[in-house]
């Protein structure tokens, strides 16, 4: 859990460092904030899994495109919308920051209800999601 706090807090940190500023208005079609959130934990938690049991990076980026992809289909989202979505978020470094602090809030509350249960969680490592807005890699 330690590691995952250190991987959000990164991101947090990296995303702080781009110059660009979002100044144009929120897409017509802008994913709901709640819904990013749920996507975004979702792809945190299958790349995880996916780098913890694959060592190849072709074979990783395949099933990371793939898993990605049945993410967006669950929550019926275009890829083209979640990109234009993310660009918007991702202008705004606050509420981007805001976004990956809710996550790792939500993660970290799935984590609690696991232990509760006896159920260990897998560790991360520390690179684990620095690709996260771009990880359906299209």
């Amino acid at each position: 859990m330690i590691r995952l706090t250190g991987v959000l807090c990164f991101i947090l940190i990296v995303s702080g460092c781009r110059d660009e500023v979002n100044s144009s208005s929120a897409p017509n079609d802008l994913i709901p904030r709640d819904t990013i959130v749920q996507v975004l934990c979702e792809m945190m938690l299958i790349e995880s899994h996916v780098k913890m049991k694959y060592q190849s990076v072709s074979r990783y980026h395949r099933l990371m495109k793939k898993s990605g992809d049945r993410v967006l289909d669950k929550f019926n989202l275009q890829y083209d919308r979640y990109d234009r979505s993310m660009s918007y978020y991702g202008g705004n470094k606050t509420e981007m920051q805001s976004i990956y602090a809710e996550v790792l809030d939500s993660l970290n509350r799935m984590s609690g209800k696991l232990e509760q249960r006896g159920v260990r969680a897998l560790p991360m490592t520390k690179d684990t999601n620095n690709h996260l807005p771009g990880i359906l890699g299209h």
